[in-house]
C-alpha cells in the first residue's frame, strides 16, 4: 500500500473492489480522519515495532553469545563499534517495515468495519440497502451471497411489510470532514503539546537553577594556594606546608635517574633461551632465589634459574652504575632536607586536581626496592655505613611519600617503610653483633613521628571538593559529566548519576561532602581503639553512604586506609621491640625470658612495650627447639584485631607484621628466620 500513488489507495484494499472510485475514496476518507482510528493505528505501530525490536535485539545476543561467550558486545575498535551500529540499524530498519505494515492491517480492518457499517457487503463491496432481512435477522448479498447479520437501527418496514436493511453510505459532506479532522488536530496537539509545554518550563527553571549553581561554583573554586592555605589551617601538624626552601628536586631527580638507568640496562640486556629478563631488585633479597620474577616461569629448573641469575646481575649492574655516576651520593644528601613537597599548579582552570596524580609514586617504589637489595648486599659483605645509608634513605623515601598532600601517596609511603621494616626484621638474627644492632635502633629512632593520616585525609577533601566544582564549573563540563564523557572523573552516564545531578543542587552535594570528610578527617586524629565511638561505620567499612556521584568516586577507602596506617605504626614498634630482643641475645648469650628483660636501651632509657594497634603490651615467648619451626626461637606478637592474648596462636595463612582478621589469632611481628648466609666477597660489591 506504501507504494501506491495517494490517489490510488482505495484500490489497496479489497473490501472496497466492488464500489466506485468516489464511493471507495470515501471510505478510506472516513477511516483515516477518525480520531478513535488514528489512535488506534498508531498505538498498533508503536506495539509493533518494540516488539520486532526486542525480538531483534535478543536474537542478536543470541548469535553474538554463541560466537564470542558474551551476551552483550563490548566494542573496542572503530570496526566493532561499526558492525554493532549496522545491526542496530538493520534492526530499526526492519522493525519500521513491520510496523508500518502493522499499520495497514488495522487501517483495513478499519475500512471493513465502516464499509460493514455503511451497508455494503464486507466481502464484495455490493450494496445491501433495502435487502430483505429473513426472520433470524440476517439479510444475503445478492452479488456474492455473504450473510450480513442486522443491528438494531439498520430494520425498515418497505411498502409491501417486509422487514428490509436501511443504512447510509459513507461521509461525503467536506465540511463534515472538515469538522472531524479539525477535532482530531486539536486532540493531537493537546495531547502533544502539554508535555512539551511542561518541558519547556522545567527547561527554563532547570536553566535559571544550573546557572546560579556554576555561579556559586565558580566563586568558591580557588586557586591551589589558597586551598593548602584552608588546608593548613585545618592542620594540627601543617608540616607540609610549612615555610622555606622546597627541596623536592633533590628527592626526585634521583629517583628518575634510578628508572632511568634500570630502563637501559633492560633495555641493553641480551635474552636467556627465549626469554628477554629485566632487572629485578627483589632477585637479591628473594626467599627463592632461583624463580625469576620479570618473567613467566618456563618450566624448566635449569632455564628458570639462569632468568633470575639474569635478573639479579642486572639489577647489581644498576647499583654499580649508580654508584659510579654519584646517584647514591645525591641520595645521602636526603637526612638534611627539611621541606619535601610535590610542586602543584597554581590556578586550577578547566585542569582538575585528580589529574595530577602521580608519576613518581611508582619511581619512589622502585628506589626503595633498589635500597632493599644495597641493604641485603651491605649485609653479606659486613659494610655497615653502607646499610644503615641504604636503611635511612628508604626510611626517608617513605617519609617524604607520607608527607604529601593525598592518601595516595601516604599509602605509597607506608608501603616503603613497610619494606624497610620487613628487612630489618628478617635482617636482625643475621646482624654480626651488638654495634649492628645499637646503629639499626638509632636509625629507627631517628626517624621523625610522621604526620597523622588526617593530614592526608584534608588533602583528599580538597581533590573531592575541587572534583565537584569542575563538574559546576561550566555547563560544557556540567553537559560532559551527564554525557559520560568526563573520563577524567570515572563517572559514566548512569541512571543514579544522571538523577543525582538533575536533581540536587551545588550546595546541597558540597556540604554533603564537606561532612563527610569532617567525618573521616576526626577518625584519623582519633587513636584506633577510640575509633569506633566517634566513627560513622559505613564510611570506616568502605560504603559511602549517598548517592553523590563525586563522594562515590572520590571517596577513598577510608576504614582500609585507617587499617594501614594503625599497621604500620604497630610494625614500627614491633621492630623497635624486636631488635632489642635481639640486643639481649647478643649480649647475654640468650633470649630474655620477659620482654620487660629487653626493654633497657643502650643510652639508659627504657624502651615503649606498648602495642599502637591494641593500647596493649606486645605478646612474647620464648620457643623450645621442637616448636621453633625453622629459625624462629621466640615469639614476639601483637595481640591483633581483636585485642585479647591467644597465646601466640597464630594465623595459618598470615604474614609477619601483618594484622590477621582470623577470629581468635594473634599476629607474629617476628618473622620465620633463614639460616645465615655466606659473607658476599669484598670484591662482588657493586
Amino acid at each position: 500500500m506504501r507504494l501506491m500513488v495517494v490517489a490510488n489507495i482505495a484500490r489497496a484494499f479489497g473490501s472496497l473492489n466492488g464500489l466506485d472510485d468516489a464511493t471507495a475514496r470515501a471510505f478510506v476518507r472516513d477511516a483515516r480522519v477518525g480520531l478513535r482510528g488514528t489512535v488506534i493505528r498508531w498505538g498498533a505501530s508503536a506495539i509493533c515495532w518494540l516488539l520486532v525490536a526486542i525480538t531483534g535485539i535478543v536474537i542478536a545476543a543470541i548469535f553474538h553469545e554463541s560466537y564470542t561467550g558474551q551476551v552483550i558486545p563490548e566494542p573496542e575498535s572503530d570496526r566493532q563499534w561499526t558492525n554493532l551500529v549496522l545491526v542496530g540499524a538493520l534492526i530499526a530498519l526492519f522493525a519500521t517495515v513491520c510496523a508500518l505494515f502493522a499499520r495497514d492491517v488495522v487501517l483495513a480492518i478499519q475500512i471493513r468495519r465502516g464499509v460493514r457499517r455503511r451497508g455494503n457487503c464486507a466481502r464484495c463491496g455490493y450494496g445491501l440497502k433495502d435487502a430483505v432481512i429473513d426472520p433470524g435477522g440476517v439479510a444475503r448479498c445478492a452479488e456474492c451471497g455473504t450473510l450480513r447479520r442486522s443491528r438494531a437501527g439498520e430494520v425498515r418496514t418497505d411498502d409491501g411489510g417486509r422487514p428490509v436493511l436501511t443504512v447510509v453510505g459513507p461521509a461525503r459532506d467536506d465540511q463534515t470532514i472538515a469538522r472531524r479532522r479539525l477535532r482530531k488536530w486539536r486532540v493531537v496537539g493537546a495531547v502533544a503539546g502539554t508535555p512539551l509545554l511542561v518541558l519547556l518550563i522545567a527547561g527554563v527553571w532547570f536553566e535559571r537553577r544550573l546557572a546560579a549553581d556554576v555561579a556559586m561554583a565558580r566563586s568558591e573554586r580557588r586557586s591551589y594556594a589558597a586551598w593548602r592555605e584552608l588546608t593548613a589551617s585545618a592542620q594540627p601538624v601543617p608540616v607540609t606546608f610549612a615555610r622555606g626552601e622546597n627541596q623536592w628536586p633533590k628527592v626526585f631527580m634521583p629517583i628518575a635517574h634510578v628508572r632511568r638507568v634500570t630502563t637501559q640496562v633492560g633495555n641493553a640486556a641480551e635474552a636467556v633461551g627465549s626469554m628477554k629478563p629485566l632487572p629485578d631488585f627483589t632477585q637479591v633479597y628473594a626467599d627463592d632465589p632461583s624463580k625469576p620474577s620479570t618473567t613467566q616461569p618456563t618450566g624448566n629448573q635449569a632455564q628458570d634459574a639462569l632468568i633470575a641469575q639474569a635478573e639479579r646481575d642486572m639489577a647489581l649492574e644498576v647499583i654499580r652504575r649508580l654508584r659510579a655516576d654519584g646517584t647514591l651520593d645525591r641520595m645521602a644528601e636526603w637526612p638534611t632536607l627539611t621541606i619535601v613537597m610535590r610542586p602543584l599548579i597554581g590556578e586550577l582552570e578547566e585542569e582538575l586536581a585528580v589529574d595530577l596524580l602521580l608519576p613518581e609514586l611508582g619511581l619512589m617504589r622502585n628506589t626503595a626496592r633498589m635500597n632493599a637489595a644495597r641493604m641485603e648486599l651491605a649485609l653479606g659483605s659486613g659494610d655497615r655505613p653502607e646499610y644503615l645509608a641504604s636503611l635511612e634513605q628508604m626510611l626517608l623515601l617513605g617519609e617524604f611519600a607520607m608527607r604529601q598532600q593525598t592518601l595516595i601517596d601516604r599509602l605509597v609511603g607506608t608501603a616503603i617503610q613497610a619494606l624497610a621494616l620487613t628487612r630489618v626484621r628478617e635482617h636482625a638474627a643475621r646482624y654480626p653483633d651488638v654495634e649492628w644492632l645499637d646503629e639499626v635502633a638509632a636509625c629507627l629512632d631517628r626517624q621523625r613521628t610522621p604526620v597523622g593520616i588526617s593530614h592526608a585525609l584534608q588533602g583528599e577533601r580538597v581533590f573531592g571538593l575541587d572534583a565537584l566544582q569542575w563538574v559546576y564549573s561550566s555547563r560544557r563540563n556540567y553537559a560532559r559529566m551527564l554525557s559520560g564523557n568526563a573520563a577524567n572523573l570515572g563517572i559514566g552516564l548512569s541512571p543514579s548519576n544522571a538523577r543525582a545531578f538533575l536533581t540536587r543542587r551545588y550546595a546541597d552535594m558540597r556540604d554533603e561532602l564537606v561532612g563527610m570528610y569532617d567525618e573521616m578527617v576526626l577518625m584519623g586524629q582519633t587513636r584506633r581503639a577510640q575509633r569506633t565511638a566517634v566513627a560513622n561505620l559505613q564510611i570506616l567499612n568502605g560504603v559511602t553512604p549517598t548517592q553523590n556521584p563525586i563522594a562515590v568516586i572520590m571517596m577513598p577507602a577510608v576504614g582500609k586506609a585507617l587499617s594501614s596506617d594503625d599497621q604500620m605504626r604497630s610494625m614500627r614498634r614491633g621492630t623497635r621491640v624486636m631488635l632489642a630482643i635481639e640486643r639481649f641475645r647478643a649480649m647475654n648469650g640468650a633470649y630474655p625470658s620477659t620482654l620487660k628483660q629487653a626493654a633497657a636501651n643502650a643510652d639508659g632509657s627504657t624502651l615503649d612495650l606498648i602495642d599502637p594497634y591494641t593500647d596493649k603490651p606486645f605478646g612474647y615467648m620464648k620457643l623450645s627447639a621442637a616448636a621453633s619451626n625453622g629459625w624462629r626461637s621466640y615469639l614476639l606478637y601483637s595481640l591483633g584485631e581483636d585485642g585479647i592474648d591467644n597465646g601466640g596462636t597464630l594465623d595459618p595463612k598470615g604474614l609477619p607484621g601483618v594484622i590477621t582478621r582470623a577470629p581468635n589469632t594473634d599476629t607474629a611481628i617476628n618473622p620465620v628466620g633463614r639460616a645465615p648466609t655466606e659473607p658476599v666477597p669484598a670484591g662482588s660489591q657493586p
